[in-house]
């Protein structure tokens, strides 16, 4: 009996709610399970979907790397005048972390990493790859923000002749100080300041302008003038031919004068004659 006693006061006092606890326990487990497999779910789900991507994107990527290369080419030897360029991955086994290395080859020049270019190559081999891209994928709008800013004259003339080709298809928007890069746009808007602290926007319209100026034509010479040779053939023979009748006797001065003064024009319309003849 003292032994039974013992386990009795070993066990301790009766927790009458312990059913109630171990139901709700119970249920709880059941919801973290239930948790745990919609989350071993959603893994599995997010794996194929990733797998999915990963596959689509290296395809589209693959194929649009060859592309560029090609057209990468192109717009190097165009603004380069002539050279080589190629495109280059890094890790071909991964393409998606690989990177794309950039050889080129200027005029006169041996293949050499875009690194070792001049600051003006550069930019030209960076316009050209940037063009390349834009060819393969054109958008609606591009902004450019002072690309030109390293360029010479001479490379400035090919880059907007390069730019010309994408008008048709979309609109640009370029923050530029040089002159040529701004004769080329159809409207121009400007930033100036007429009183200390305060700024101004101005746009000039060339398109507009372009299309409201008429050609001047330029004012005739004496020699563009039209004449009409029978006419001054005309006048030249009633000057010339004597008048047949009595003429009033005149002082021989007045003659002399009157004879100059009939002559001169005389030789005046048969010079234009024939100038106008030669014409």
């Amino acid at each position: 009996i003292d032994e039974l006693k013992a386990k009795i006061d070993r066990i301790g006092a009766v927790n009458l709610a312990a059913v109630e606890e171990e139901q709700e326990l119970r249920e709880r487990a059941d919801f973290l399970n239930s948790q745990r497999d919609d989350l071993i779910a959603a893994k599995q789900t997010l794996m194929q979907a990733i797998q999915k991507i990963n596959k689509t994107t290296r395809s589209l990527f693959l194929e649009t790397f060859e592309k560029t290369k090609g057209m990468f080419k192109e717009y190097f030897r165009l603004l380069f005048n002539g050279g080589d360029a190629q495109l280059h991955l890094t890790e071909e086994k991964d393409v998606l972390e690989s990177g794309v290395e950039i050889i080129v080859r200027p005029p006169g020049k041996r293949l050499q990493s875009i690194t070792l270019l001049s600051g003006g190559e550069k930019t030209m081999t960076a316009i050209a790859l940037l063009f390349a891209i834009y060819k393969i994928k054109p958008t609606p709008f591009c902004v450019l923000d002072e690309m030109d800013a390293p360029l010479d004259e001479s490379n400035i003339d090919r880059f907007t002749r390069v730019l010309q080709e994408f008008l048709k298809d979309s609109q640009f928007i370029i923050i530029t100080h040089n002159k040529k890069t701004i004769g080329m746009a159809d409207v121009m808007y400007g930033v100036t300041m007429e009183q200390a602290g305060i700024s101004k926007l101005v746009s000039v319209k060339f398109s507009e302008y372009k299309d409201s100026k008429e050609p001047e034509l330029p004012p005739l010479t004496v020699d563009e003038v039209p004449v009409d040779e029978e006419t001054v053939e005309e006048e030249t023979l009633s000057v010339d031919t004597p008048v047949s009748g009595d003429i009033p006797d005149a002082d021989p001065a007045e003659a002399e004068v009157g004879a100059d003064s009939q002559s001169e024009p005389s030789m005046e319309v048969q010079s234009e004659t024939h100038q106008e003849t030669i014409a």
